[in-house]
């Protein structure tokens, strides 16, 4: 039958903005090299910190993207990086952003799939 693992990874939510950048690139490498050592094919990702924490959306998508891109080109898996997000500014932000990184994507099979179901929005990146 079909395997199925659930893993979930804490993430570092960064509170000093002006300093955390390095720190929330370093939240998504971790999460990324975990899901790798693990064998994860896929893995999914909220738009980290922007919540409660109120780091700048726009800074988060970039970076977040940024780490998703370099890690579809560096590493085998995982294959699926899908960003889950809650409504529709955090969407537009991300697409936005996932626009300019695959503008600079230099992988030859590198996708993005929205997915518009009632009340979320998820993008994925697929290698």
């Amino acid at each position: 039958g079909l395997e199925f693992r659930r893993v979930l990874f804490r993430s570092y939510n960064p509170d000093n903005h002006e300093e955390s950048c390095g720190l929330l690139l370093a939240t998504y490498r971790s999460s990324l090299d975990q899901a790798h050592d693990l064998g994860c094919e896929s893995i999914a990702f909220p738009a980290i910190s922007t919540g409660a924490y109120q780091f700048p959306l726009q800074r988060a998508a970039s970076i977040a993207v940024s780490s998703a891109r370099t890690y579809l080109e560096a590493c085998s898996t995982p294959t699926l990086i899908r960003f889950v997000l809650f409504g529709q500014a955090d969407w537009d932000v991300f697409l936005q952003a996932i626009d300019l990184g695959l503008q600079r994507f230099s992988g030859d099979r590198a996708c993005l799939v929205p997915d518009c179901t009632p009340g979320n929005r998820s993008a994925n990146l697929y290698k």
